[in-house]
């Protein structure tokens, strides 16, 4: 329980850095900065979201010795190389992700949140260590030749074109002349290293 309740307050504090550092203004007349009601919403849920997961991680910290069942049990009994790697996969693959997917589509904070949270439990699921993490990597990898093979697509389709760039400037603020093309070699390129990394990392320490 003590490394779990740990890993959720790191979560939280992170989560919490992001929220109080986001941007709730956009661009008015004449040059302005106007205060955007709806950033200010979304900046909300996720400082309450936040404050809620380090509230929750400091008492499992606290009281939760007697709620520890075989699962977080195992967690705390792992190696400390095992958990650090578990960590850094649920780390870097739901940052990948975050890049891959969600910088896109921006869905609502609920639904993000719960696609990172299952990220993060596969990562800690109570098989062997490098297995599990090679599986959460091939995923990973897989959703990233997948965009990378949508944006070759666009480049040679205009309407697949087009929608590329209407769910980017939906979700990601872009500044610069209007050359996405190093953007999108950023976007994609560092997520399939990664993920390239990850699986080549986790399938030699399973052997």
């Amino acid at each position: 329980m003590k490394r779990g309740s740990t890993a959720i307050m790191l979560v939280g504090v992170v989560m919490l850095m992001l929220a109080l550092g986001s941007d709730v203004a956009v661009d008015g007349m004449g040059g302005r900065r106007i205060i955007n009601s709806g950033l200010m919403h979304d900046r909300l849920v996720n400082i309450i979201l936040s404050v809620t997961l380090i509230l929750g991680g400091l008492l499992l910290k606290l009281f939760g010795e007697k709620l520890s069942g075989p699962y977080l049990q195992a967690i705390d009994q792992l190696p400390a190389s095992e958990y650090f790697a578990r960590c850094a996969t649920a780390i870097l693959s739901s940052a990948c992700v975050w890049v891959l997917l969600l910088m896109y589509l921006w869905p609502k904070t609920s639904v993000a949140a719960a696609l990172l949270a299952a990220m993060a439990w596969c990562s800690f699921l109570p098989q062997a260590t490098y297995t599990v993490l090679k599986r959460v990597w091939i995923v990973t990898l897989l959703l990233a030749v997948g965009m990378a093979t949508w944006h070759l697509i666009a480049l040679f389709s205009t309407g697949v074109n087009a929608l590329t760039l209407g769910l980017v400037s939906e979700g990601v603020f872009l500044i610069g002349t209007g050359r996405l093309l190093p953007l999108f070699a950023v976007m994609l390129g560092v997520p399939l290293l990664v993920s390239i990394g990850g699986v080549t990392f986790s399938a030699i320490k399973s052997k």
